[in-house]
């Protein structure tokens, strides 16, 4: 996305990508699931253009892992995901953060094959006054994104 004329960014979290499938789907038991291994999958993903946002990221790692993903629903949230997965409606690719929603029926598992992440940034004036924003912004670029990771 093209960041507008004296706006800058910086990324704060870096999160790698999961999946979440129902508790009863055939790979559930699996310690990591290959993303190719869900190329036959119906995938679920945030109401978002396909160029635009997670769904981006999710429709990304799928073709990275040699497929273009069946999307067949969407929802709002990740939480409406997440309950559209728990009951059977397909999987989902989600940010390893969502994996502290807890949902009867639902398991989160690490995915191979990609190396797509999900990444939180700020946006901030490049000419900010606020100290307390230029201190923020000073903090994250001494620390590099990968040790940002959602694991910490």
């Amino acid at each position: 996305m093209k960041v507008p004329d004296g706006v800058a960014t910086t990324c704060v979290l870096r999160d790698p990508l999961v999946v979440a499938v129902g508790a009863a789907h055939a790979l559930a038991d699996h310690e990591t699931i290959p993303l190719t291994a869900l190329s036959e999958e119906t995938f679920i993903a945030p109401r978002q253009a396909v160029d635009v946002g997670f769904h981006h990221n999710a429709v990304t790692a799928c073709r990275e892992s040699g497929f273009e993903p069946t999307i067949s629903a969407t929802g709002r949230d990740f939480t409406t995901i997440a309950s559209m997965v728990a009951v059977g409606l397909g999987v989902a690719l989600v940010p390893r953060s969502l994996t502290c929603l807890q949902l009867p029926g639902l398991v989160y598992r690490p995915v191979t094959g990609s190396t797509t992440t999900s990444d939180l940034a700020v946006a901030y004036r490049r000419n900010e006054p606020a100290p307390a924003v230029r201190a923020f912004i000073r903090h994250h670029h001494r620390s590099d994104p990968a040790e940002r990771d959602a694991a910490t």
